[in-house]
């Protein structure tokens, strides 16, 4: 019974040490695409999706915000139990509501652009995740060589 219990608690450990660094790591997703969205939009960005960028970044500030200063410090300050982390989510539920609603809204439309658009956006993403210089980004993307991305 001791042992069930020590193991249920480690599990319960573990889970909240991954929700915690799931978050963290969104945070810091979002940082990076705010970061770049302007070089990405001003410089970057074909033709065809000049005048959409709203509806593929829609309220990701808001999100951002939101995650960044709400959610992730209360759950780092908070989240110590399963029932605290729970607590947290309950309290932030009507903002996460306020965030969330209007993304949902404008989800089917960005996903209407960003299937239209997709190996153009999958070479984009490529850049954001391997953080190459935008120089090489841009002229990558341009040109649709994927080859030299990873650099």
């Amino acid at each position: 019974e001791k042992d069930r219990e020590r193991q249920l608690t480690k599990q319960r450990e573990r889970v909240l040490e991954e929700m915690l660094q799931t978050e963290e790591t969104y945070v810091a997703d979002l940082k990076l695409i705010e970061k770049c969205r302007p070089r990405f939009v001003s410089e970057v960005l074909p033709s065809t999706l000049k005048g959409k960028e709203d509806i593929i970044f829609s309220n990701i500030q808001d999100v951002d915000d939101f995650h960044r200063l709400h959610l992730l410090p209360q759950l780092k300050e908070r989240a110590t139990t399963t029932d605290e982390a729970a607590r947290v989510f309950i309290e932030c539920a009507d903002d996460m509501t306020g965030v969330y609603v209007p993304y949902c809204k404008n989800k089917m439309a960005s996903e209407d652009l960003l299937t239209s658009h997709r190996t153009y956006l999958s070479r984009m993403q490529s850049c954001l995740v391997y953080r190459c210089p935008w120089h090489l980004c841009s002229s990558n993307l341009s040109r649709g060589s994927p080859s030299t991305l990873y650099f």
